[in-house]
């Protein structure tokens, strides 16, 4: 999860992930980075930004893909976003108006535990 100094959250759309919700910036780790590294690495390909602070929030079990994913909230000032080719769109969006655009919350879904945990340090 990315957000910035105004508490707005960066969001992704992601056509080939769903027409209706939108996401946080995910990847995967390439041989010889760490979860940090790709984490950093993943926002500027996705995004353009560059990250100041990124904190661990944890692993959490992927049941649908079979995956371990490592979560981080990464912290970076407001700026335009330059996107890769894999997002369709990206918008900052206030912090309580986000969970009406994340996928439902169920077990599985770590937006919901990433935003939490973020909201409760406020």
């Amino acid at each position: 999860m990315v957000v910035n100094e105004f508490h707005e959250i960066a969001m992704l759309h992601q056509s080939y992930i769903s027409d209706e919700h939108e996401t946080f910036v995910a990847g995967f780790i390439t041989p010889g980075e760490t979860a940090e590294q790709a984490a950093v690495r993943e926002v500027k390909e996705e995004l353009g930004l560059d990250i100041k602070r990124l904190e661990s929030a944890g692993t959490h079990w992927f049941d649908k893909r079979e995956q371990l994913m490592h979560a981080f909230i990464g912290y970076v000032s407001k700026s335009d976003f330059t996107l890769s080719s894999e997002v369709d769109g990206a918008n900052w969006i206030a912090l309580d108006e986000a969970p009406s655009r994340m996928f439902p919350d169920r077990p599985g879904n770590t937006q919901h535990i990433l935003y939490r945990q973020y909201k409760s340090k406020l």
